[in-house]
């Protein structure tokens, strides 16, 4: 399992357990691209290939435009301005940890 899995898997199984909706959120962004680039597989099996260049093209963009520019305002929005956790301030810090941390993932990808 990849570092990448472990700080997803965690990220959503603490959502779960401290019944925080930040989870959702998460896996809506990462999955935009995810579609995308499961077409481009789909066409690259085909003899259509130009179709799958172009698709490969929208996947890498949506792929930049989720995880490099939304999900940080995502972080942002979720640890750092607004009030969303009335717990404790370890849940912040949790979820803003393992978000920055995912964070860096994508860009080091």
């Amino acid at each position: 399992m990849t570092l990448h899995h472990l700080v997803t898997v965690y990220l959503y199984g603490f959502s779960h357990m401290t019944n925080t909706l930040i989870g959702g959120p998460v896996a809506f962004l990462h999955n935009w691209a995810d579609v995308v680039v499961s077409w481009t597989r789909v066409w690259a099996e085909t003899e259509y290939k130009s179709v799958a260049g172009y698709s490969f093209v929208v996947a890498q963009i949506i792929w930049f435009y989720t995880r490099i520019y939304v999900f940080p305002q995502l972080i942002y929005a979720s640890t750092l301005s607004l009030e969303v956790y009335t717990y404790s301030a370890w849940i912040i810090a949790i979820f803003g940890g393992l978000l920055w941390c995912l964070y860096i993932l994508h860009i080091y990808w």
